[in-house]
C-alpha cells in the first residue's frame, strides 16, 4: 500500500472517529441538560414552599433538600461545560481531518496534519479518560453509605 492511501486511511479512521464522540457527546450534552431542566423545576418548587411555608420543623427538611438541588445543578452545569468544550472540537478535528483527507494533495501538507490530528484524538482520548476518572471518584464519594 502506497504511503498516501495508508495516511488517508489512517485520516479517515480519525475523522470517523471525531464524528461519531461528536455524536455520542451531544447525546450525553442532552440527557444532562434535561436532568438540569427537571432539576431547576423543582429547585423552584422548593424556594416557593420556603416562602409560604411557616411550620419550622418542615422548613428545615426542605432547605436542605433546596441545597442538595443546588448542588446537583451546579455538579451538572461544569460537567456540560466540559462537555460543549469537547463538542465543539470534536466537531473541528473531525472535519478537519475530513478536509485533510478529501481536500488537500500536498503529501507534506498532508503529512503535518496528520501528526497534528493524531496529537489532538490522543490528547482528546487523555482528557475524556481524566474526566471519566473524576466522575466516577465523585460517584463513589457521592454514594458512599
Amino acid at each position: 500500500m502506497s504511503d498516501v492511501k495508508f495516511i488517508n486511511q489512517l485520516l479517515n479512521d480519525i475523522w470517523n472517529f471525531h464524528f461519531l464522540l461528536f455524536g455520542i457527546l451531544i447525546t450525553v450534552f442532552t440527557v444532562l441538560y434535561s436532568f438540569i431542566l427537571s432539576k431547576r423545576d423543582e429547585l423552584r418548587s422548593l424556594s416557593d414552599e420556603i416562602k409560604n411555608n411557616h411550620n419550622v420543623n418542615d422548613i428545615y427538611i426542605v432547605k436542605q433538600r433546596h441545597g442538595f438541588a443546588k448542588l446537583y445543578i451546579l455538579k451538572l452545569n461544569k460537567i456540560n461545560k466540559n462537555l460543549s468544550f469537547l463538542i465543539v472540537m470534536t466537531f473541528l478535528f473531525a472535519f478537519l481531518g475530513w478536509v485533510t483527507e478529501r481536500l488537500i494533495i500536498d503529501f507534506d501538507c498532508k503529512l503535518i496534519l496528520f501528526y497534528f490530528l493524531s496529537f489532538c484524538t490522543i490528547s482528546t482520548l487523555i482528557y475524556l479518560i481524566v474526566q471519566s476518572v473524576n466522575i466516577y471518584k465523585d460517584y463513589l464519594h457521592n454514594t458512599k453509605i
